[in-house]
């Protein structure tokens, strides 16, 4: 009977759900909401809320406001945020509850490519609740939003495509990765392309033409996006130019006592993991070498399943070494470090693939699950002995200060987003970053240069302006020597208020005192 099904023909299996990965999930899940939403919003933070409010706004990323990272690290926060808006919900909760879930999937993709690696669903547990216990990434977890949590997200999944050999996929990710965060570009892309020249014989030319396509659509759909908008060189400025012609970094090796320190100040017992895992990567990488290259000259005989496997080992290994090299030559702080993890979580299944390999898949599977438990344990400990509620003062403080001096106040931020973000004000200008170069951006972009800017400002003389400790240029003097007089120093943001000399007296007085009511 035509349309009947053939009952002899092979039924198509159905996927099973992954419940020990969705337990995996829900444990991480646990973890990061314990550490609460409340969390101070530091600079870097507050810019990439402030830049997903601009996006909910309407306004597309280098639009409302120039950064140097890739448009997905505003376009994220920003649909966090407009969502959130539905539901009359802060936008910091809003973007952070975004951020959580990508962290929380972040954990899902290391469990994904544990079992990619080991073949193992259990051992894949142990590997992707590595990241539960790793302090950075749990404390921007629900403290964000920051743009290297979806990098990492994007990069793990990236590794788990070139596990599997799925080149588009992997060009795809990499693509991704890197519109949300460029420098993941150079360990992504040499795991890649390794990955891809170890594939067979007469499938790499088609391997690399898929890498390649699925590299260039999404990096193409943005530029045609800026281009049909008007805006393709504010795209080309900031996710390049500022880059390639303005941007300066300190190197760790400058003064690697200090930068040593830094992780360990905020990685603690996690810091060690990821060191473990990092060496593991690089000490597999030279053993699947060696093998390769013993299979190359047919000293010994390898399956294709073992070969696939030793290649990836080797691709890992040297997008290991590329992540450490980046980390190193450009460190400014400990999410720096970020780069790293996924190839950290990586080492970690290589070590519970040693364990299987010397003690037995039991053995392996009990490592695994003890680890789970003490990963969980140790996340969750840090999780609440690192919670804080220092948010709801930042949010108090600039609400009072900017009630104080009157209800049509507007504020301009110098490296000091945060108040912009808890009160819902609107910069008057794009630029509210300065240092590693872009104060030299600012100068040749802007009509007169920084001198230009201090007129303009000068001129359209914003009532309040919010400054990061420690900044302080010559034209930000000048224009406060001018115009401004200082209320005081918030030490729970880390920033100078100053108020307009056009605003009275008895204004300027009561914002005073918000501050001296604060320190006591």
């Amino acid at each position: 009977m035509t349309g009947d099904l053939d009952s002899t023909a092979p039924r198509r299996r159905v996927p099973r759900p992954d419940l020990l990965g969705l337990l995996v999930a829900a444990a991480s899940a646990a973890v990061f909401v314990s550490h609460g939403f409340l969390g101070r919003l530091d600079r870097d933070l507050a810019i990439y809320t402030y830049a997903g409010q601009r996006v909910a706004d309407g306004l597309p990323p280098y639009v409302g406001i120039v950064n140097r990272s890739g448009p997905l690290s505003h376009l994220a926060p920003g649909l966090g945020i407009w969502v959130g808006r539905w539901f009359d919900a802060p936008d910091v909760t809003s973007a952070r509850v975004l951020f959580l879930v990508l962290s929380v999937a972040a954990v899902y993709a290391a469990h994904r490519l544990g079992r990619a690696l080991l073949g193992s669903p259990w051992l894949g547990a142990g590997v992707g609740l590595t990241l539960v216990a790793v302090h950075g990434f749990v404390d921007y977890a629900s403290r964000g939003p920051r743009e290297k949590t979806l990098m990492v997200l994007l990069l793990l999944l990236a590794l788990e495509a070139v596990v599997r050999r799925r080149w588009a996929t992997t060009g795809v990710l990499v693509s991704l990765a890197t519109l949300t965060w460029q420098p993941v570009f150079f360990a992504a892309i040499a795991t890649a392309l390794v990955g891809l020249a170890l594939e067979r014989r007469g499938h790499r030319w088609r391997a690399l033409l898929r890498l390649g396509i699925g590299g260039v659509v999404p990096l193409g759909a943005f530029m045609a996006w800026y281009a049909a908008i008007g805006h393709l060189q504010d795209f080309l400025d900031c996710f390049v130019l500022i880059h390639v012609r303005y941007t300066r970094q300190q190197s760790a090796l400058h003064d690697l006592p200090r930068w040593g320190q830094d992780l360990v100040d905020h990685y603690g017992f996690s810091l060690w993991v990821m060191v473990l895992g990092l060496v593991a990567s690089m000490v597999a990488a030279v053993v699947a070498a060696v093998r390769l290259v013993r299979v190359a000259r047919r000293r010994t005989e390898r399956t294709e399943e073992q070969r696939a496997l030793d290649a990836a080992l080797l691709a890992i290994g040297v997008g290991t070494v590329a992540s450490l090299a980046w980390t190193v030559r450009a460190y400014n702080g400990w999410p720096d470090a970020f780069l790293v993890f996924p190839f950290a979580v990586a080492g970690i299944a290589v070590v519970l693939g040693a364990v299987r390999g010397l003690a037995g898949s039991r053995a392996a599977v009990a490592v695994a699950l003890a680890w789970s438990v003490a990963a969980v344990a140790l996340g969750a400990v840090y999780a609440v002995d690192s919670r804080s509620d220092g948010l709801e003062l930042q949010r108090a403080h600039a609400t009072a200060i900017m009630a104080a001096v009157g209800p049509d106040a507007t504020m301009l931020s110098i490296q000091a987003p945060a108040p912009l973000v808890v009160t819902g004000h609107v910069d008057p200008i794009r630029h509210q970053m300065f240092s590693l170069g872009l104060q030299n951006y600012v100068a040749e972009i802007w009509p007169g240069g920084l001198a230009g800017l201090r007129d303009y400002l000068l001129r359209t003389r914003p009532t309040v302006v919010v400054v990061a400790a420690g900044f302080r240029p010559p034209w930000v003097e000048q224009l406060l020597e001018e115009g401004y007089a200082r209320v005081g120093f918030d030490r729970s943001g880390g920033y100078s208020w100053f108020v307009s000399n056009e605003v009275p007296e008895e204004r300027r007085t009561a914002a005073q005192d918000v501050l001296r009511d604060a320190t006591g």
